[in-house]
């Protein structure tokens, strides 16, 4: 059973009453006298006794800090029959007292404390009731509804003057118990339940019981909804349009009479005073209670009488009895009664809401204990709870100087999390996981960030590497030496060179990388970005001598992820002079794969036209190559050539001199020095060593070529083919494969020769069929030539006598410059006789002309 709802406290003993009924030097009468029925209304409380007498008494409570304290004083007392009442009601309106005594209604004026002379008396009445709910009634008045013994009841309005007869209603059985909710009345019939509309006299049946096992009561509960004794003593809650919409209660069987105090049903039986929780239709508290006559409720009071004396029972403060429900945990029917309270406890939204959050947050906690996760996070959110209440729970995560107490008084009862799973680690790890996807879920305070975010980040670096860089990348405010000594512990050297950088302590983190990058320490989550990452933090860094100092370590590992750390900073436009191409070259000269890498991004990506970076560039290509053949790796002294050769013919920047002092060193570099003495405008030299030295024919023609386009003239084109003709018919005496070189030379289609000198240096002995072809395309080219000459002429005579009919048109035209002619550019009028005539015919100033 849940903790009590109600004190039972003593409101009148036997012994006052005694005393005031018979006087307080009376002798014991041989006739016992009792209570068999009363009614209270605000401190006024009227007792029914077995002698017919009316009893009055003004009841005064007083609260102490541990119990309430009631006082009674008699106001009067008077013999109204001679045999027992059976009901009264006290109508505060009217200061009356309804009685029925004996089948009669009769009203007590308690003014003049004796039965009201004025009033008319009812017969043959079952019972009676007032309307409990008198919306739209009459203020000065109460409604009275009399269950007749003749089947039918009726309906008055009663006032202090009179009783006004409003409507009697016929029903099919003989009426025992009513109850009056506004305009309906709910009757007890012989077998059955009914509601009578007293307006439109509209029976609505409930339902049917058994008249002889069951005992009825009919209770008012709630604005249209009564309690009625079912079968099997259920009791059932209805409706006005016979719809049950709570489930119903068993009760105690021989349940006789019913009080109502929200939320909580109260019922009497012969030997106890049960009360009954309304919301969830379990049993709260049993009090025995021998010889019970009535119950009645006034306010949040029940009164309960036996026939010797009165009790009232006191509500226990609500928080007291949540807090009581909350140590049984019955979390939910704590969390309703909460709800339900305020509704009659007079205090403001503000004031619910504060203790509320307790109350939330308690069942939060105790939620948590049986493992009910989901309702422990909801509960615990919704009373705002401090974060760091919960973090306390788990030893060590909150900082090491963390200046939290928890809350007195206190929440929960727990030391930590260990005295919930009592050592099972499954359960603990369960609860571990519940805190990190709870702080994730709540947006913490100001005041709760450096705990909460120390207490995620203890978390993380023990379960979640992923979530931990998450963390600190994310506005991390966690206490310092506990961060780092914790991710020292767990190995999250990553993390912790992450957290120095967000602390703008990038020497620590460029250390921890570097270590990282080194193998000197391992850390799993760094395996995976490796030398790229060290290298895309080092490049984004704007403290150059941070980036000198540790640029070597990625240098060393690889060459080219090295260089781009340069090569990005150039291309973003960071500017430094430490950082400069200049100084950047200078720095990288240790490393000539990165610095290869760095000049050829200069030259041939951003395209830059400096003479010292193209002349490095060609430079560093000839150490390379030299290199490659003090190793004789073949292969790549051909793919540096090629690459080396490829550079000296695109670029014009760099120093043909410097270079070509370089290459005359080694005869081997022939080829490149072929290239360079063309580049230098030594066609003959470069030439020579092609024809001479290398013998490569093909080449030649190709150089003297690509040589021609350089030329301005077709002189020096002529000059060009010439000389290398010449070498050719030098070798061509005693070698005839020298000969079809020189008629491949004649009749390649882009060598430019002048027909007549040819025919000067080809010797006298080779025969005209062999210069065929080259005299036959040397005419054919002339004749095009002359006629490619002769239709030029014509079209610039053309062009003359078109411009010079022009001008004699011009010349012949006049123009009238009056004074009131005006510029048509700028609408001014012309000031002196100087104008200009456009094309288009408008007249116009000389400036405006210029513009």
């Amino acid at each position: 059973m849940s903790s009590k709802a109600f004190d039972l406290v003593s409101t009148l003993e036997r012994s006052i009453l005694l005393a005031d009924i018979r006087g307080k030097h009376a002798l014991p009468s041989a006739n016992p006298v009792d209570i068999v029925c009363f009614d209270c209304c605000t401190k006024n409380l009227f007792i029914g006794t077995t002698n017919g007498f009316i009893i009055h008494y003004i009841i005064d409570e007083r609260k102490t800090a541990e119990r309430v304290i009631f006082k009674s004083h008699l106001q009067g007392k008077k013999a109204v029959a001679k045999k027992p009442l059976q009901l009264v009601k006290y109508v505060p309106t009217a200061d009356q007292v309804i009685i029925l005594v004996d089948g009669t209604i009769c009203v007590f004026d308690t003014t003049r404390f004796d039965l009201s002379p004025s009033h008319e008396r009812f017969k043959n009445v079952q019972t009676f009731c007032v309307n409990e709910n008198k919306e739209g009634g009459s203020p000065f008045g109460q409604q009275v509804c009399i269950a007749s013994r003749k089947r039918h009841i009726q309906l008055y309005n009663i006032t202090a003057e009179k009783w006004i007869h409003i409507r009697d209603i016929g029903l099919p059985e003989l009426p025992r118990i009513v109850s009056m909710d506004s305009s309906t009345v709910c009757v007890a019939l012989q077998t059955k339940y009914v509601c009578v509309n007293v307006e439109t006299s509209k029976l609505t049946e409930l339902f049917a019981y058994d008249n002889e096992a069951d005992t009825p009561f009919v209770k008012r509960v709630a604005p249209g909804e009564f309690f009625l004794g079912g079968p099997s003593d259920l009791g059932i809650f209805a409706t006005v349009s016979g719809v049950s919409q709570r489930p119903p209660i068993q009760l105690k069987s021989g349940t006789f009479s019913l009080a109502f105090s929200s939320p909580y049903i109260v019922s009497l039986n012969s030997e106890f005073v049960v009360v009954y929780n309304a919301l969830n239709q379990q049993q709260k508290q049993a009090l025995q209670f021998q010889r019970g006559v009535s119950l009645q409720e006034q306010s949040d009071r029940v009164f309960v009488a036996s026939a010797q004396d009165i009790y009232a029972l006191v509500p226990v403060p609500w928080q007291k009895q949540v807090d009581g429900l909350l140590l049984e945990h019955k979390v939910e029917e704590a969390l309703k009664l909460a709800e339900v309270s305020y509704r009659n406890s007079g205090l403001s939204q503000s004031q619910f809401n504060e203790i509320n959050n307790v109350i939330l947050q308690k069942a939060g906690f105790i939620e948590f204990s049986l493992y009910n996760f989901d309702e422990a996070g909801q509960y615990l959110k919704t009373g705002g709870v401090d974060l760091r209440e919960v973090i306390s729970l788990f030893p060590g995560l909150l900082s090491i100087d963390s200046q939290f107490t928890r809350s007195r008084p206190p929440l929960h009862d727990f030391a930590d999390v260990n005295q919930i799973t009592k050592g099972n680690l499954e359960k603990s790890e369960d609860c571990t996981a519940w805190l990190v996807r709870f702080l994730e879920s709540v947006r913490c305070k100001m005041s709760e960030k450096k705990d909460v975010h120390t207490a995620l980040m203890k978390l993380y670096a023990e379960k979640r590497p992923s979530d931990l860089l998450r963390l600190l990348q994310s506005g991390y405010q966690g206490h310092h030496s506990d961060t780092v000594d914790t991710l020292q512990t767990f190995g999250r050297f990553h993390a912790l060179a992450v957290y120095y950088q967000q602390a703008r302590e990038l020497d620590k983190s460029f250390t921890i990388w570097s270590r990282l990058v080194n193998k000197e320490i391992e850390d799993e989550s760094f395996d995976s970005l490796g030398l790229s990452y060290f290298s895309d933090v080092l490049c984004k860094t704007t403290d150059a001598t941070l980036l000198l100092n540790y640029a070597p370590v990625v240098l060393e590992k690889d060459p080219v992820i090295g260089a781009q750390m340069f090569t990005k900073r150039f291309d973003s436009g960071i500017q430094d002079k430490r950082l400069n191409p200049e100084s950047t070259i200078e720095f990288l000269t240790r490393f000539p794969e990165a610095l290869t890498y760095y000049l050829e991004h200069l030259v041939l990506s951003a395209n830059q036209q400096v003479e010292s970076f193209h002349s490095h560039l060609a430079m560093v290509y000839l150490d390379n190559l030299f290199s490659a053949k003090q190793l004789n790796n073949k292969v790549l002294i051909e793919s540096l050539r090629k690459k080396l050769q490829s550079f000296l013919r695109q670029s014009d920047k760099y120093s043909v001199s410097l270079i070509l002092g370089r290459v005359e060193r080694d005869d081997w570099l022939l080829p490149e020095a072929a290239i360079l003495h063309g580049k230098a405008g030594n066609d003959s030299a470069a030439l020579e060593i092609l024809v001479n030295e290398l013998k490569d024919y093909k080449g030649a023609e190709s150089f003297c070529v690509n040589q021609s386009a350089n030329k301005t003239t077709t002189i020096e084109r002529q000059r060009l083919f010439e000389t290398l003709l010449h070498l050719y018919l030098s070798k061509s005496k005693d070698n005839e494969r020298m000969r079809v070189y020189v008629i491949d030379l004649l009749n390649n289609p882009k060598a430019v020769f002048n027909a007549a000198k040819v025919a000067e240096l080809i010797p006298d002995d080779w025969s005209i069929a062999l210069l065929s072809k080259f005299m036959l395309n040397s005419v054919r080219s002339s004749l095009h030539d002359g006629r490619q000459a002769r239709i030029a002429s014509q079209l610039a005579y053309w062009d003359y006598f078109l411009a010079n009919k022009d001008y004699l048109s011009l010349r012949s035209t006049t123009i009238s410059l009056t004074d009131n002619k005006r510029c048509e550019s700028c609408h001014q009028l012309f000031k002196e006789s100087a104008f200009v005539r456009q094309a288009d015919g408008r007249v116009v100033h000389i400036s405006c002309a210029k513009t």
